[in-house]
């Protein structure tokens, strides 16, 4: 085989590696939704690969990013697989918002989107998206898109789930960017204690909680293997995906639903977390 011949071998093998990934991760992992578990037990989460049947089941999910990227038949599937998942609470994570939102959806149109959570006890947060400055969305028009997705918001608030002899409290803090997270008032007779919080990253600075449930880093979206993400975001450069435990406290980090500015992703399916609080 002559130079010109092994030049051209090589340059066809490398063009088909690039089309395979840009067809992977355009067409096929983009469309995936893994539901990740974890189960909450004596004050310590593991990864486990099936939920027990008698447990408080949390399902956890983030960054939708509707709009240009997640819109239509795509995004009903996405919300029809997570809100068939049968939980007990679903926790919305931040940024709902995404490109050019207001050409792909209507505000009226929110509450049809997300029928199937009618009836289920649902809370929201807000991501940095809800604030991020964009010449193709004004902040009026983002606070009316959050407010109009039939979730209650928990903005540094808590709402307290009673289930067999514990009390759940489930807290929603700000998010980081551009606003100042901070704990509710606790009660010592709180059992568990679940913080939900756009940017990981805070997860150092809270004390007395149990479990964070965060998402904003997108598990990097674009990953190269044995290599760290090509991209982290502010406040999400030290945690980006998975569970991370320090000082009797575990944070869970989701690599979200939606994409923002590009459709695409490469080893980092977007995933759901489902939680599961044992009894001791």
């Amino acid at each position: 085989m002559t130079n010109i011949e092994i030049f051209f071998l090589c340059f066809g093998i490398l063009c088909g590696i690039g089309l395979f990934i840009v067809v992977y991760g355009y067409v096929f992992e983009i469309r995936k939704t893994r539901v990740i578990r974890y189960q909450l037990q004596n004050n310590i989460v593991k990864k486990v690969k099936e939920s027990p049947k008698d447990a408080f089941k949390i399902i956890f999910f983030s960054d939708l990013h509707l709009g240009k990227n997640l819109h239509g038949k795509q995004l009903k599937k996405k919300l029809d697989f997570i809100a068939n998942q049968q939980a007990d609470v679903y926790l919305f994570g931040g940024d709902l918002i995404g490109y050019y939102i207001t050409n792909y959806i209507k505000i009226d149109e929110l509450p049809e989107i997300f029928k199937k959570f009618q009836n289920k006890k649902c809370y929201k947060i807000k991501g940095n998206h809800e604030y991020k400055k964009e010449s193709h969305t004004s902040q009026s028009q983002k606070d009316l898109y959050f407010d109009a997705m039939p979730f209650i918001p928990l903005l540094n608030e808590k709402v307290i789930f009673e289930w067999k002899d514990k009390k759940i409290a489930i807290i929603g803090l700000q998010e980081g960017q551009y606003h100042q997270p901070t704990l509710p008032n606790l009660d010592e007779n709180e059992d568990v204690r679940i913080v939900l919080i756009h940017q990981g990253d805070y997860f150092d600075s809270l004390d007395n909680i149990d479990v964070v449930l965060s998402g904003h880093t997108h598990g990097g979206q674009i990953r190269i293997p044995f290599l760290p993400p090509i991209y982290s975001p502010k406040y999400g450069k030290k945690y980006n995906r998975g569970l991370y435990t320090k000082n009797d406290k575990s944070l869970i980090v989701s690599k979200g639903v939606g994409c923002n500015m590009f459709k695409f992703r490469f080893l980092a399916p977007s995933d759901i977390i489902e939680l599961s609080i044992v009894k001791e």
